[in-house]
């Protein structure tokens, strides 16, 4: 199976409300995996599945949000979401939201 073959099985999930397809999307999207890259693309298909409670969408969204890649950057929505990827105990958010607070006290 091709990756633009695997980018339209995952597309198709997505677009039925799949959560992990979702997500997956989003990543598809922010590497270029399968499809043109495309920032934009990915912070839609993070924030679905982010919305619904997916622990790597919400800290991939807030890495979005911190780097300014594919929306403006905001310290504080970045650490919005790596704060809900945290409570869940998601190791990657739990320090990114250490790293994020010290950018905030300097906002």
């Amino acid at each position: 199976m091709t990756d633009k073959e695997k980018f339209e099985m995952i597309k198709k999930g997505a677009e039925q409300g799949y959560v992990e397809d979702q997500s997956h999307l989003g990543y598809c999207y922010y590497i270029g995996e399968g499809v043109a890259q495309d920032y934009e693309e990915a912070v839609k298909w993070y924030t679905a599945a982010a919305k619904q409670g997916n622990v790597y969408a919400q800290n991939n969204l807030g890495c979005c949000y911190y780097y300014g890649e594919g929306v403006e950057q905001d310290y504080k929505k970045a650490l919005k979401w790596f704060n809900k990827a945290a409570q869940q105990r998601f190791p990657v958010a739990q320090r990114n939201k250490k790293i994020v607070k010290h950018e905030v006290k300097n906002d």
